[in-house]
Formats: C-alpha cells, structure tokens, sequence
C-alpha cells in the first residue's frame, strides 16, 4: 500500500532532449511504452504508458518533481 515495486520498475528511463523539442519536456520510457509530457502543466504530447501512466502522473505531481525536472532541462540544454 501506497509503495513501488522497485524489481518492476527497473526498466524505466526518462529522457529530455531540447534539440528535438525546445519546450521543457520529459519522456518516459517504461519497458516497451513511451510517452512525452510537457513539463510545465504534465500534458501528454504523444504516446502512452498504460496502467503505469497513472503511477507517473501521480509523481509528476509530487511537491518539486516540477521544479526539479524543469532545472534538469534547462541544464541539459545549455
């Protein structure tokens, strides 16, 4: 209740890519499943997750996931 299985989420990978999109965004790859949020309102710009897409909306919205992901972003593009 209320915890992550770690063993099943090993496999995720997120990764930011400004040269492609300049907008801060983030993609989110989960084994075969792959979607692309913005990162200023977590809007999905294209893929899905699945039933997994629920837990990483619910992150997402976990108090300085935004500012953090926002800092990397900048950071990776500079």
């Amino acid at each position: 209740r209320g915890s992550i299985n770690n063993a099943k989420y090993n496999n995720i990978k997120l990764s930011m890519n400004p040269s492609k999109n300049p907008m801060p965004h983030i993609t989110v790859r989960i084994s075969i499943s792959e979607a692309s949020y913005y990162l200023n309102n977590f809007t999905k710009i294209n893929g899905g997750l699945g039933y997994e897409e629920r837990i990483v909306l619910k992150w997402f919205g976990r108090y300085g996931v935004k500012e953090k992901l926002s800092e990397q972003f900048i950071n990776w593009g500079a």
